[in-house]
């Protein structure tokens, strides 16, 4: 049977689709969609029209969108009607049946040549290529191992890939959410959720501001990593996330900091920490524990990995790697599991937290305190290790500087790293 296709987006990523496809059997590709049309434009010696165009010409083809951003386009369509779309070409594949299954085939294929941010195993001993060491630890993963997600709701922010919802989704949880701005990465997430055989949802968010007004329900358990450091505001962030987890509930926060007594954040000016575009601040670690605390999120469990030991692979150079560190100042990663209480964990001479968290109408309004105390009260479980129960202290700073630093693994093919392998469950 042969399948038409037109694709919605005639720019580069477009192109790239229109070569895959080109070559798989069984397609036939009808031509591009574009809302800039121009009438000189024949990308891959493919005819582009308006969407006003393809209407009558549409029949039983199959509509593929090949933006940035599917989710304005997936608006546009169906307010012409049209709700026979996909919004990644590896969807479609999955569907036909016309996904990679041989070492071969999938060497070779656009879906794992391309960029990856994890090293993910799609099938045995083939994983695709990450940004990170092969041995550095995953902070959050290794703490979210220590919660009992059995039957439980959780949501991932910034998932990538979706090497922590898929986790989760093995870990026992009764349902899965991850949540990412755009949807660069859905392809990716498609194969994944084949090759692992998992099955959560996923949604485009835009901006991660006011997460409350842009997802439905509450949660168990909120993975917040490696997202404060790509946004200008992160409390205002957190105090979009805060309504999102259920009374007693956990949230992992993970992000970049400074290791300092002070409270302050210091700006990515000139790229002096991370090369990175969408890096601009780190935080010190106090300045972390009082936000958390303001937010009525009490910390119980960390780690620590100290910039030093670089995450990056050195593989891959300052000159085609985003994920360089500088150490500017002495910083490190820090992943910190939180319970959520009802009152804001103010020490006991702190007035002005106390007072803030009363009269503050940007702290009262920031946040939709309503519905935080309405959200039901979860039973997830949480056991600090040995090991690490006896270097908590007072505060934050104190316990990373106390306690040993996360180092990187001894083996590969261990399961606390940013690979995930066919085999592993949490």
């Amino acid at each position: 049977m042969n399948h038409k296709v037109y694709l919605f987006g005639a720019g580069n990523v477009g192109k790239k689709v229109a070569n895959i496809l080109s070559s798989t059997p069984d397609i036939e590709i009808q031509g591009f969609i574009d809302n800039n049309k121009t009438s000189d434009s024949k990308p891959c010696n493919y005819k582009v029209y308006s969407i006003e165009e393809v209407l009558p010409l549409l029949g039983n083809a199959i509509i593929i969108i090949t933006t940035a951003n599917p989710t304005t386009i997936a608006e546009q369509l169906r307010a012409f009607g049209i709700t026979k779309f996909y919004t990644n070409y590896f969807d479609f594949l999955k569907d036909i049946q016309a996904l990679p299954a041989t070492h071969s085939q999938l060497s070779e294929h656009d879906i794992f040549t391309q960029w990856w941010y994890y090293s993910i195993e799609l099938l045995p001993e083939l994983i695709t290529k990450g940004q990170h060491k092969r041995n550095a630890p995953m902070l959050s993963r290794l703490l979210l191992r220590n919660a009992s997600l059995k039957g439980t709701d959780c949501l991932d922010i910034g998932s990538m890939e979706c090497l922590i919802p898929t986790l989760m989704v093995r870990g026992g949880a009764k349902y899965t959410k991850a949540v990412d701005a755009i949807g660069h990465c859905a392809g990716k997430i498609s194969a994944v959720k084949h090759y692992y055989d998992v099955d959560f949802d996923y949604q485009n968010v835009g901006l991660m501001y006011d997460l409350d007004k842009k997802i439905q329900g509450c949660f168990d358990m909120i993975n917040c990593s490696g997202l404060l450091y790509h946004v200008i505001s992160p409390y205002h962030v957190l105090a979009g996330i805060r309504p999102l987890l259920k009374k007693n509930g956990l949230i992992i926060v993970s992000t970049n900091v400074i290791n300092s007594s002070e409270y302050r954040m210091e700006f990515n000016n000139h790229g002096r920490f991370q090369e990175e575009a969408n890096t601009f601040w780190y935080i010190t670690i106090p300045l972390l524990e009082y936000m958390l605390k303001m937010l009525k999120l009490k910390p119980i469990d960390c780690l620590y990995y100290p910039h030093d030991n670089t995450m990056a692979d050195e593989s891959i150079t300052k000159e085609n790697s985003r994920f360089s560190f500088f150490n500017d100042k002495p910083s490190g990663y820090l992943s910190v599991v939180c319970r959520a209480v009802d009152t804001p964990d103010a020490d006991k001479d702190d007035d002005w937290m106390k007072n803030a968290t009363i009269g503050s109408w940007e702290y009262l309004e920031l946040t939709d305190w309503t519905r935080v105390e309405n959200n039901p009260t979860s039973d997830i479980k949480y056991t600090v290790p040995p090991e690490r129960e006896s270097s908590l202290q007072t505060d934050l700073l104190q316990t990373v500087n106390s306690q040993k630093p996360a180092t990187n693994t001894s083996e590969e093919s261990t399961p606390d790293t940013h690979v995930l392998k066919l085999a592993d469950y949490m």
